[in-house]
């Protein structure tokens, strides 16, 4: 019987927040969903305007978690892209403003999750 697709690595994660103690609950909450992953998740932290001195490591998936989403943030996005990023990003954040939001579905491998969630 068939396992599926087991990767030969443990998936790369980023998460960028605006304070080390929002990234450190947001670690918290995805810790039992990290360890569920058979091969494992490596996971570090940085702020959102540093976040490309991460792509050196080669990440699966940054995750973005702002308390709000506006133009700067969108800003950010886009830069990773220019940068040659092309692995997923998810966003976690409250609208504030509906166009930036409008933008985030012409990206590419963006998924956007409205705060709060469950």
């Amino acid at each position: 019987m068939s396992q599926g697709y087991i990767p030969e690595k443990p998936k790369q994660i980023v998460i960028a927040s605006r304070t080390e103690q929002e990234n450190e609950l947001l670690r918290k909450k995805l810790q039992p969903l990290l360890n569920s992953l058979p091969e494992g998740a490596r996971v570090s932290t940085t702020r959102p305007q540093a976040t490309k001195l991460e792509l050196g490591g080669r990440p699966d998936l940054i995750i973005f978690n702002f308390n709000e989403w506006q133009q700067n943030e969108l800003d950010w996005v886009e830069t990773l892209r220019r940068e040659g990023f092309d692995r997923m990003i998810m966003i976690l954040a409250k609208a504030e403003a509906p166009k930036a939001v409008q933008n985030l579905a012409l990206l590419e491998r963006v998924v956007y999750l409205e705060k709060p969630y469950e």
